[in-house]
Formats: C-alpha cells, sequence, structure tokens
C-alpha cells in the first residue's frame, strides 16, 4: 500500500467516528459532524487528484473558520473539536496549529502563542 493509500485509509477510517450528543452542550452535531464529513471528503479528493500541501491546508483552514463561526461557547467542547482538526492535519502531514489555536483562542493569543525566531 503507498503511503497515498494509506492516508486515504487513514482518513475514512476517521470519518467513520461519530460523536454523541452527549459530547456536546451547545453545539449542534449534526452540523458539525456535517463540516467533519465535508473536510474528510475534500481531503480524499485532493490526496487523489494532486496532493498539494498548500491545497489540503486551505481545506482544514477552511473548516476550521466554519468551526469558529459556530461559535462554540464551552472550552471543553473547542477544545475536543481543535483536537480533532489537529488529528486530521497529522493524518494529511500539514501543520495547522496556528488556526487551531486560533480558533481554540482567537486571534489575539493565537499570535501571542506563535514563536517569533
Amino acid at each position: 500500500m503507498t503511503e497515498k493509500e494509506e492516508t486515504i485509509q487513514k482518513l475514512k477510517t476517521f470519518g467513520k467516528r461519530r460523536h454523541r450528543q452527549s459530547a456536546f452542550i451547545d453545539v449542534d452535531l449534526d452540523i458539525y459532524q456535517k463540516y467533519v464529513d465535508l473536510c474528510i471528503n475534500e481531503l480524499i479528493t485532493e490526496i487523489e487528484r494532486n496532493d498539494s500541501p498548500g491545497r489540503k491546508k486551505n481545506i482544514l483552514k477552511k473548516y476550521l473558520s466554519y468551526i469558529r463561526k459556530m461559535q462554540i461557547g464551552e472550552t471543553v467542547e473547542r477544545e475536543y473539536v481543535c483536537m480533532e482538526f489537529y488529528d486530521l492535519s497529522q493524518i494529511v502531514s500539514i501543520d495547522v496549529g496556528f488556526y487551531v489555536n486560533k480558533t481554540l483562542y482567537g486571534s489575539f493569543l493565537a499570535i501571542l502563542s506563535f514563536d517569533i525566531p
């Protein structure tokens, strides 16, 4: 199995995970699951076509911005959602740590947490 096929298989396995409403207090589970599924499908399509790192990063950033717009109030829920997207980014070997922090903490604190050389 090639690396590309392994990545696609990992994404498909990740996509089979389903969340229980009890894990979320103020999140519409159907909308959240839809965003995760759409993100995974776009990543799989990109890997099958080009496997462009820039395009994969843009896909993850796009869905993280959708998640930000959901205005998840509970910190535990935001952390859970951000870890899910971080896990997705690790599967496709893309660094989106800044954008995950931005979703979790907001723009100001994400900038403060960014390491400046």
